[in-house]
């Protein structure tokens, strides 16, 4: 299959210390202290994606229902994260950015298909996000 990517986005700056965007564990630990703590990171976080959605995407809006590949370039000095962290943590903020600013019209399976999702480690930590165009969403049914 040859898979046709639509555009690609770039996050390369450490946006959460020294890293590109906080790990799972680090959104449930702020929302453990206080839900104000977890909602002001959220926020501080989607507010400095949009500054690669309008850099790398600008007007760009999905034209169907894409499928987007992940590379995680992760920082190769100091403790290692789990995949499962860094994954979610950051899909929860990049995709609901990508909401707000209106290049996705959501993120249900109507129109993202599954991720794909590969990690490297690197001395300049970095998220690349691939729109690959995907087939309509077909529900399923036995």
């Amino acid at each position: 299959m040859n898979d046709k990517v639509l555009n690609t986005m770039t996050i390369d700056e450490c946006l959460s210390k020294n890293n590109v965007l906080p790990a799972l564990n680090e959104l449930l630990s702020a929302a453990s202290r206080s839900p104000y703590a977890y909602a002001k990171i959220k926020k501080d976080m989607e507010n400095a994606v949009y500054k690669y959605i309008i850099r790398d995407l600008g007007s760009w809006k999905a034209p169907c229902r894409v499928r987007i590949d992940y590379l995680y370039g992760e920082r190769s000095k100091g403790g290692l994260r789990d995949y499962d962290g860094i994954s979610s943590g950051a899909k929860k903020i990049i995709l609901d950015a990508l909401v707000k600013r209106g290049v996705l019209e959501d993120d249900s399976p109507r129109y993202l298909a599954p991720p794909v999702e590969s990690y490297i480690y690197t001395d300049k930590p970095f998220i690349k996000l691939d729109f690959v165009e995907a087939p309509p969403f077909e529900k399923k049914t036995k």
